[in-house]
């Protein structure tokens, strides 16, 4: 028996990018990815619950190829892995389908939206299964923080794997419509990304979320764009605990202004101290909102952060610092 084995599409390489609630969709924009997040938005969805899959294409063949990429953005079984529903709340429903051209001897790169996923700790750091039938042996040699890395990653790339399939189809079109290849089809590998740790922390939901809204005096969100000098606002952080035990800590509060000179002191009054403890453990589960009251005193541009300094030892008196936590938005404020 005589097997040849010809060059088809590879995945050159991948990437996962954030999306924010600000991220605007041009309405000129047709594209499958974009009128997806579209449609997910005009159903009140948030766009910062979703990240975008950018996979990178080579046609390593002597003829134009069709790449079509199929996903749907949330495992029907993510529910039963992680005892919740997801990081939207609710079920997200619908497949989608990217389709592109990509001739020979060429590259493409293709957006899927993901829906952003949110595991246990104990289902990410569970042992990675092995085909070889031996004793497991504990690693002393890799540092903690690297094992743990690479078991998240291992499981999250699982998990898009489920959601995701790649094909090719070598097209019909004039050029190549007389070739004995015309309409064969094959399937695209895509174990072989790798991820990064930067990349972990977009597709993964927060352990600890903190949400900043700015509102008016009628409790009313304001917009970022638009918002005026003397005048009485109030940042409003809303901190969610999604770990499966306690959490204890401080909250602070960082302006920073973007116009020389940059200290917000003489800029911004504020109402309060901009760090604070959150003086009872949150449960698991259980969200929490915190109010400061504010006023801008100069015209100019500031951006709002805030993080969350989680400490153990609370319960003894002796306390320190576990993991500090940053939020994903900003608030990014123009003051008139």
């Amino acid at each position: 028996m005589n097997l040849t084995v010809y060059p088809s599409v590879e995945l050159a390489g991948c990437d996962i990018i954030s999306l924010t609630s600000n991220t605007k969709i041009s309405e000129w924009n047709e594209d499958p990815c974009w009128e997806y997040l579209r449609q997910m938005k005009e159903q009140n969805y948030k766009l910062s619950h979703f990240c975008l899959l950018a996979l990178d294409f080579v046609n390593m063949w002597s003829e134009e190829m069709e790449i079509c990429i199929e996903c749907n953005p949330q495992n029907d079984k993510e529910g039963e892995i992680n005892g919740s529903m997801n990081s939207v709340g609710k079920t997200v429903e619908g497949k989608i389908s990217v389709t592109s051209q990509l001739q020979s001897r060429k590259n493409i790169r293709m957006f899927i939206p993901l829906l952003r996923m949110d595991f246990d700790e104990e289902y990410l750091n569970q042992r990675i299964p092995s085909l070889r039938n031996k004793q497991f042996v504990v690693d002393k040699k890799t540092p903690q923080a690297e094992q743990e890395f690479i078991k998240h990653a291992f499981w999250y790339k699982e998990e898009i794997l489920k959601r995701v399939s790649a094909t090719w189809k070598v097209s019909s079109t004039s050029s190549s419509s007389s070739s004995i290849h015309a309409g064969k089809t094959g399937t695209i590998d895509l174990r072989s990304f790798r991820f990064s740790s930067k990349m972990i922390e977009v597709l993964e939901v927060e352990k600890i979320g903190i949400l900043l809204t700015l509102l008016d005096q009628e409790n009313q969100p304001v917009d970022l764009n638009n918002a005026n000098l003397n005048r009485f606002y109030t940042v409003r952080l809303q901190l969610t605990n999604r770990n499966k035990h306690l959490i204890f800590g401080i909250i602070r509060h960082i302006p920073v202004c973007k116009d020389p000179p940059y200290t917000f002191e003489k800029k911004i009054l504020i109402n309060g101290v901009l760090q604070y403890s959150v003086e009872t453990p949150l449960k698991p589960g259980e969200s929490r909102t915190y109010d400061l009251g504010i006023v801008f005193l100069e015209k100019g541009e500031c951006e709002w952060g805030a993080l969350f300094d989680e400490v153990e030892g609370w319960e003894e008196g002796d306390i320190n610092i576990k993991k500090q936590h940053l939020q994903r938005e900003q608030l990014k404020v123009k003051i008139h």
